[in-house]
């Protein structure tokens, strides 16, 4: 170390473009946390599709890219530390970001606003309470089992699941109502509003008060208020902590929310939009644009609500007013539900390992066949929510008092054409071993499945390697990182 400098070593390698050598971190003047200055930082394993922009760190954080130094190097700070210190009245400079004519982000800002009428999130106790009566309302639907089945899933599975189907809107299922029944599936759910109603009545006034995915709603016509919940139309699974209460909703989206009135062809379920008069159809892989010329196309346009395949539920869309200083929720009495760790393990499980990965849907079908405890990640550059959240923190103490000695990491088998899940794992691995924990990789024949589930389903043989100190930079490497 020389002039406060810390040079990259093998224990400590740069957490940008991951080597050994070259590259250096120092502490940032305004003492909030380091800068990182990486020489490798226009290498396409970086960022190829912009050398200066943004990049997921090894550790799994967001850096900001905040410039080139004299010396050619690239410039980055955590996305977090430069909030901090934004937060604490200090400007940090990155480039193009305090030009006279550049725009600038939120993120600017946001950090600055003062919170006004916020409602904070409920115990865990009162959210298992308020979400398992909300899933008793909503079994799953024929379709949605269906689905499952066509991916593999077996009895056992649904057994050891505690799965729902959420309807959508109710002014919108008013009208899938009226749709004929050999085009829509017969839907007698129901209503929101009146599901809300009775959890009221049951648990009490305040009881979806805090709860991520409840607000107070609006009725247009006659201003009163009333209970209701956000949610996406499709297949709910519930999040567990490491007591087995429910913390949180993802919902794989089935898109039938996407429009009010359907029609059916030899292609499937579509709708017709209003705004160029082609056919837009619906499935689970999500909405395909039917163009003029024949040829189906993936719909991106966000206001057909058909990016992604999983949300989870919330009640939250920050409204800043910058003049004022502050900002204020769009929900009224709603709650966010940030994304956390979950936890899903069988009654019979093994506590010798634990799996780390992505997806609910992967630690049904991986907890039941393995007879080992999932922890689930919310995505697969998110892992630093094990270590540095409330529910993740319990989750991994609960898993170490547990007796469990190995952390085998099951990423999707892209993972050797995905440079960033590659990395992302590696980061993983790497925050495993500074813990003082065991990191394994976990492989199989890509051939019988991308995803952990469907190779289990398939019945493919795991090959799992120990990663330790001396030879995870060797093994990556070999890996092309």
């Amino acid at each position: 170390m020389a002039n406060g400098y810390h040079e990259v070593k093998k224990h400590q390698p740069c957490l940008i473009c991951g080597t050994a050598d070259w590259c250096c971190r120092v502490p940032a003047e305004d003492g909030y946390g380091d800068v990182h200055i990486c020489k490798r930082y226009t290498d396409p394993r970086v960022n190829a599709a912009n050398p200066e922009g943004d990049v997921i760190g090894y550790d799994g954080k967001l850096y900001v890219f905040l410039g080139v130094s004299r010396a050619g190097s690239g410039i980055y700070r955590p996305e977090d530390e430069v909030a901090e210190a934004e937060a604490h009245g200090f400007r940090v400079w990155r480039k193009g970001a305090h030009d006279v004519d550049a725009v600038q982000g939120k993120r600017q800002f946001k950090k600055e606003l003062n919170p006004v009428g916020i409602v904070e999130e409920a115990d865990d106790e009162k959210k298992d309470l308020a979400y398992r009566m909300l899933m008793s309302f909503y079994p799953l639907k024929a379709s949605h089992r269906a689905w499952l089945e066509g991916d593999g899933w077996r009895d056992v599975f649904f057994d050891n699941s505690m799965l729902c189907s959420f309807p959508a809107d109710d002014w919108m299922e008013y009208y899938h109502k009226k749709t004929s029944f050999d085009v829509l599936e017969a839907n007698d759910l129901p209503s929101r509003s009146s599901v809300c109603a009775a959890i009221i009545n049951e648990l009490g006034s305040d009881a979806l008060l805090g709860v991520p995915g409840f607000y107070l709603k609006k009725d247009k016509r006659t201003g009163e208020k009333y209970w209701y919940f956000e949610a996406r139309s499709g297949i709910g699974f519930p999040l567990f902590n490491e007591k087995g209460q429910i913390v949180r909703i993802r919902v794989r989206m089935d898109f039938m929310d996407v429009s009010k009135s359907y029609q059916k062809d030899d292609r499937g379920l579509y709708f017709i939009s209003e705004d160029d008069n082609l056919k837009r159809y619906v499935s689970w892989r999500g909405v395909m644009k039917l163009n003029p010329d024949g040829t189906l196309e993936k719909e991106t346009d966000k206001k057909y609500r058909c990016t992604g395949k999983y949300r989870g539920m919330s009640s939250f869309l920050q409204v800043d007013d910058v003049e004022a200083g502050t900002y204020t929720n769009l929900y009224e009495c709603g709650t966010e539900g940030s994304n956390i760790v979950g936890l899903i393990k069988s009654k019979d499980s093994n506590p010798v390992m634990a799996i780390l990965t992505e997806g609910e849907k992967k630690g049904i079908v991986g907890s039941t066949l393995l007879k080992v405890p999932f922890c689930i990640l919310p995505g697969v550059n998110s892992y630093t929510k094990l270590f540095e959240t409330r529910i993740g923190k319990n989750i991994l103490e609960y898993l170490i008092n547990s007796g469990v000695q190995f952390f085998a990491i099951a990423y999707d088998a892209d993972r050797l054409t995905n440079i960033n899940v590659l990395r992302s794992e590696k980061g993983l691995a790497m925050r495993l071993l500074r813990e003082g924990l065991k990191p394994l990789i976990l492989t199989w024949d890509e051939k019988l499945g991308k995803g952990l589930d469907d190779a289990l389903i398939k019945n493919a043989q795991l090959r799992a390697t120990e990663l330790t100190i001396d030879n995870i930079e060797e093994y990556y490497q070999k890996l092309g990182l």
